[in-house]
Order: structure tokens, then C-alpha cells, then sequence
């Protein structure tokens, strides 16, 4: 169900231009160059997609697998990133921003935990980080989660994904 809140009822997103879907996203992988917000407010009809990420279009750093939670007015955003630049990167990173007005402007990126490695992600035939990561909000604290693949501690295994999470107080 969407996300709702006393002055914002739902919160959908697109990671490319003109696809809004509830919830989590198969981001396009042609322009995942960004990730966009569109609100509805009781009585009023969607916003226009807004973009959450700072960094310019066509930047060559990806946006992938967001997921967003809203509360009390205030719309929170976490997604991977990761770099493009001279081919796709190994690592991938984890970021939260949020709004405090409703969506219509988004303010204060936070880097979240190491990086991935995707050399020690899982498999799902190619590393899989997508479904293993969400967020939830309340009137005073934001949680985000998401798993971490990092080399294992067990030099004969394979894979290796740890759970984080954080509590943001914005």
C-alpha cells in the first residue's frame, strides 16, 4: 500500500523519466541517472516527478533499487549508487535524502555504511542486492536497511552479505 501521512498520502518513483510505479522499481538500466518523486496530497492530483539526487544528469553514476517511506509531512528516499564512469563499477554504494516539505524539495544525501562489493554479493544469475534493503519512518526517527557484501571472513566461501541498518533523526 502507499505510504501515508496526515498531509502526504502516497509517495511513488521512477529512477528513469516518465515510468512511476509504487514502491521499489526494476530501474531502466538505459538512464538510471536519477531518481525522481512524484506526491499526492489529500484533494490534489499527483505532483510532477521531482528529482531526489543532487548530482547533474548523465553523470555516470547510477541509481538503483530505491525505496521510500513517508511521515508526518516529511518523505525519505534510500537508494544504491554506483559508478558508470569507464564501465560499471564493482562497488555500490547506499544513500538516504529527505524531505521535510511534502516532497517538493529534497535536501541532505547521506552516504550509509561501506560499499558493496559485488564480487561477494549474491547470485540471482548476476549479483542481487534489490531485495534486500527497505525503509520506514516515524515522527521522530527514519530506519533504513540494506545488506553489504564484502569479502568473507572464511577465505574457502564464496559470498558473503551482512544486514545493516541505521536510525536517522532528521
Amino acid at each position: 500500500p502507499p505510504a501515508s501521512s496526515s498531509n502526504v498520502t502516497a509517495v511513488y518513483m521512477t529512477v528513469a523519466a516518465g515510468d512511476i510505479v509504487q514502491k521499489i522499481l526494476r530501474p531502466s538500466m538505459r538512464q538510471p541517472d536519477g531518481v525522481r518523486v512524484a506526491v499526492k496530497r489529500p484533494g490534489r492530483a499527483w505532483s510532477a516527478p521531482r528529482r531526489v539526487n543532487r548530482e547533474p544528469p548523465r553523470n555516470r553514476l547510477d541509481h538503483l533499487t530505491p525505496d521510500v517511506a513517508a511521515y508526518g509531512g516529511k518523505v525519505f528516499v534510500t537508494y544504491r549508487t554506483r559508478s558508470n564512469r569507464g564501465g560499471p563499477s564493482r562497488f555500490v554504494g547506499m544513500r538516504a535524502i529527505a524531505s521535510t516539505n511534502g516532497g517538493r524539495s529534497f535536501a541532505g544525501e547521506l552516504r550509509l555504511g561501506p560499499p558493496t562489493n559485488l564480487d561477494f554479493a549474491a547470485l540471482a544469475p548476476v549479483a542481487f542486492l534489490g531485495d534486500y534493503m527497505g525503509v520506514a519512518a516515524t515522527a521522530r526517527r527514519v530506519f533504513p536497511v540494506w545488506n553489504v557484501a564484502s569479502r568473507p571472513p572464511d577465505p574457502a566461501a564464496r559470498f558473503h552479505q551482512t544486514t545493516w541498518a541505521a536510525v536517522i533523526r532528521p
